[in-house]
């Protein structure tokens, strides 16, 4: 494996841990609105890369990465929820993919972004199901 290919699997596995549940709700958000406006895909998406990337700067950050790939594949012919598979949950895959079906990709965001919330609230109770008895249990270890 050359260096090259090295520092390309290195930035894909960068930009995938920055592609989290916030950041991807904000790309269904924008694809929402813009498609509710009549803007065509192809279009879209590369005007938001344009707008994540600051014109070509910054094309590393997570949003101007993976519009840009969108944008690439979409222009090749192939669907959307192709082009996100590699970037977004199974579940949410699924559900953009039912609506280019139904010819509904704005209710699939909006479904998307609730499964998104959803996530963070379990996790989150979760992590303070688990956190606080344990942050209770080192206190009383200390005062013994």
């Amino acid at each position: 494996m050359q260096l090259h290919d090295l520092m390309a699997r290195l930035d894909l596995a960068v930009i995938r841990l920055q592609f989290y549940g916030a950041v991807r709700m904000e790309l269904y958000e924008a694809l929402s609105l813009l498609l509710e406006n009549r803007v065509l895909l192809d279009v879209a998406l590369k005007d938001m890369y344009k707008i994540y990337s600051e014109n070509g700067k910054k094309p590393k950050r997570a949003l101007a990465a993976v519009t840009y790939d969108c944008y690439r594949e979409v222009a090749d012919g192939k669907p959307l929820s192709k082009a996100l598979s590699k970037w977004v949950p199974y579940q949410e895959y699924t559900l953009i993919a039912a609506g280019e079906r139904s010819g509904d990709l704005k209710s699939s965001f909006d479904n998307c972004g609730k499964i998104i919330t959803a996530k963070q609230d379990i996790l989150g109770a979760i992590l303070l199901a688990t956190v606080y008895p344990t942050f209770l249990m080192a206190m009383v270890c200390v005062m013994l």
